[in-house]
């Protein structure tokens, strides 16, 4: 469509002046917060307000209702609306104490295996007996559980397999998802497989030639919309390495994505905690306030001082209290003589 005539600039002017004036209201509004940074360091120190000044400035770069969880959920990237899910969890102890009392409910002590295999599909013949049936069920549960106790799930060996199921559970309510590879030893060992947790903010990056491929976040998708593969950042490196969701000869699965979403149209995962993050990150801040408040005012002494017309002597003596109608009441009457008597 052909811009419109505007011989004279009255749009174009318009835009600048109203460029300007929100040039200038940010402006105004960093000057306000840098005054209240100002004012916390001297009361909390330099650490303390630096750690709210992010909040804020980053409060001040959005609108006005930037600070609902309804806006953080729509117009935040995935980075940011994590950094403040854990921020929420770090500093609040009611979003801690929700995501650690879910996460113990939900996987506790660990998953156990119950095999129920389908054995009118295994057997339709019915040629394994029923006692074999139950003998095979009971071996695969009890090796599967000598197994998980052990420290080959993982692939640095450093955590059991319901330690790893926790982790993994951590990282849906607090991140909103979780990545794990699966990793297949070239050995002779019976399970060479291991597991390995990828964090969240590790995905990112990544590039595609294929053609209808597109990369989002760091997965990237083919022409129908399905991930075929997903870039992982090393820390040590700093290079990024590609990793297809299945096995090119094997077909077997590489990587497990599995997140929370709201709409079909989100491809990365949405904290739990999404909805309240700034409550919680505000109730997390009112606490600490209150702390800080209530050791300032027990640095104070507190003492009693009297009236200056009083000499200080208590007012209930050993002669115990007196009545009014005890005491002698002079009273001074300017009426007429006649009703003096009668005052």
């Amino acid at each position: 469509m052909a811009n419109s005539f505007d011989p004279f600039g009255f749009k174009a002017r318009a835009e600048i002046a109203k460029y300007n004036a929100q040039a200038q209201e940010s402006k105004t509004r960093r000057a306000e917060i840098s005054g209240k940074i100002a004012l916390i360091g001297k009361m909390f120190g330099r650490q303390a307000s630096g750690s709210i000044a992010n909040d804020l400035f980053e409060s001040a770069e959005k609108s006005p209702g930037a600070l609902s969880g309804a806006s953080i959920l729509y117009n935040s990237s995935p980075d940011s609306l994590r950094r403040l899910s854990r921020l929420a969890v770090i500093r609040s102890p009611a979003g801690e104490a929700m995501v650690g009392r879910l996460a113990e409910v939900v996987v506790g002590s660990g998953l156990r295996l119950r095999p129920q295999p389908y054995w009118d599909i295994i057997d339709p013949n019915g040629l394994i007996k029923e006692q074999e049936r139950a003998k095979w069920e009971k071996n695969t549960e009890q090796r599967y559980r000598m197994w998980g106790k052990s420290y080959s799930p993982e692939y640095n060996t450093r955590r059991n397999l319901p330690q790893l199921s926790r982790a993994c559970f951590d990282y849906l309510l607090q991140d909103g998802e979780y990545f794990v590879l699966l990793r297949y030893a070239n050995t002779r060992e019976r399970n060479p497989l291991t597991i390995q947790i990828i964090p969240p903010e590790n995905i990112t990056g990544g590039f595609t030639n294929t053609s209808g491929h597109e990369v989002v976040n760091g997965i990237e998708y083919d022409q129908y919309g399905e991930a075929v593969a997903y870039f992982i950042l090393d820390d040590k490196t700093g290079k990024t390495t590609r990793v297809s969701r299945f096995g090119e000869k094997s077909g077997r699965i590489m990587m497990i994505h599995n997140f929370l979403s709201t709409n079909e149209k989100q491809r990365r995962g949405v904290p739990y905690l999404a909805s309240c993050i700034q409550e919680l990150i505000k109730l997390g801040q009112y606490e600490d306030l209150e702390i800080q408040a209530a050791i300032v005012n027990a640095l104070f002494a507190v003492w009693v001082k009297p009236p200056d017309d009083q000499d200080g002597e208590p007012i209930l003596t050993g002669n115990g209290a007196q009545r009014t109608a005890d005491k002698t009441k002079q009273t001074t009457s300017t009426a007429d003589p006649e009703t003096a008597e009668y005052v």
